[in-house]
């Protein structure tokens, strides 16, 4: 797919207004606004995907399994993180998250 300046510019600043919200710059208090935009422009290019090609079940199988391939290595490595993080702090004794919130990991088989 083509690139397109106009949309990578409104890509651009929607990821700099989120950002700029995370680090609490006052300036860019709209980063709720830069998710937005960033859905927006996703919803815009994954109808293009769809619009350019002949829709049919085969068609959006393909699509999905490339999401997916390209999706699961990142959500892995995150879940792995945070579960390791989740099981590091419950060692240490003098963790200030409540032991409620591990209850849930003595459940998991």
């Amino acid at each position: 797919m083509n690139k397109i300046a106009d949309i990578q510019g409104l890509r651009a600043l929607a990821i700099i207004s989120v950002i700029a919200y995370h680090l609490n710059i006052h300036y860019f208090a709209f980063g709720y606004l830069g998710v937005d935009i960033f859905l927006v422009i996703s919803g815009y290019f994954i109808s293009n995907i769809f619009l350019s090609q002949k829709i049919n079940q085969h068609n959006i199988l393909n699509y999905l399994n490339r999401r997916i391939c390209r999706i699961d290595p990142a959500l892995l490595v995150n879940v792995f993180l945070f579960s390791f993080f989740i099981l590091f702090k419950s060692a240490n004794k003098s963790s200030k998250y409540p032991k409620k919130y591990f209850r849930g990991l003595n459940s998991v088989k």
